[in-house]
């Protein structure tokens, strides 16, 4: 995909974000049926059910999967794939941020009759944000060393497979609304297209900057 089909998907994922922003911002009665909908779907079963969302939202909470981005960025720079690591860190960290920034601007309460109790403010969700991010991360490290294509599905569909229960023990749980959910994968996804070019920067300016010290490094003179 090139550079300008990465910006116009990027930027029309942020502006349908925007768009469902003002929607809840405005309580515009879509958002409402949506949420009121599927969390009749998604509602509680057993205890065991409980148990498992308890331990999903646990690992996709947003100090686990920084934790493990930071992780993987560590790694990527100590085997010299700094540019990688950068941008990663670039993605989760930032948009990390903004989804704070949003949650404070937007204010929106969470559900009430939370079966684990959660604090702040509900739009977006942390946990899909970061979640999405680290997948998207994973994926982009993981995919051009699998050489088949079933393969390549197959971590597709599994990290497909991972978004799909952090976002459902979030909506479960009672800790999020569905909207919520949906914010934060426009988000997560918006913010990734827009930045994948950046990679491309990021690598040469890395390059650039190798080529000028060896450049300026001075010779040992023979003995």
């Amino acid at each position: 995909m090139n550079i300008k089909k990465d910006y116009f998907l990027g930027g029309g994922l942020l502006l349908l974000f925007a768009l469902l922003t003002w929607s809840v911002v405005m309580q515009v009665a879509w958002v409402g049926e949506l949420d009121r909908s599927v969390q009749g779907i998604i509602k509680y079963d057993t205890q065991m059910d409980t148990r498992i969302f308890e331990v999903v939202a646990l690992l996709g909470s947003p100090p686990v999967v920084i934790s493990l981005t930071a992780a993987i960025c560590g790694y990527l720079w100590v085997k010299g794939r700094r540019s990688d690591s950068i941008w990663i860190g670039a993605c989760q960290l930032p948009g990390s941020g903004l989804l704070l920034l949003i949650k404070l601007l937007v204010q929106r309460p969470r559900p009430i009759h939370q079966l684990v109790a959660d604090t702040g403010f509900s739009f977006p969700s942390g946990h899909v944000m970061c979640s999405m991010v680290l997948m998207l991360s994973l994926l982009m490290l993981m995919l051009p060393k699998i050489k088949e294509q079933e393969n390549q599905f197959v971590a597709i569909l599994l990290s497909m497979i991972w978004i799909g229960m952090v976002a459902t023990s979030r909506i479960y749980l009672r800790d999020h609304f569905a909207s919520d959910i949906l914010g934060s994968l426009l988000l997560a996804n918006g913010l990734w297209f827009v930045m994948l070019p950046q990679a491309r920067y990021i690598d040469a300016l890395i390059v650039k900057q190798a080529a000028q010290r060896s450049a300026f490094r001075p010779r040992r003179e023979d003995k």
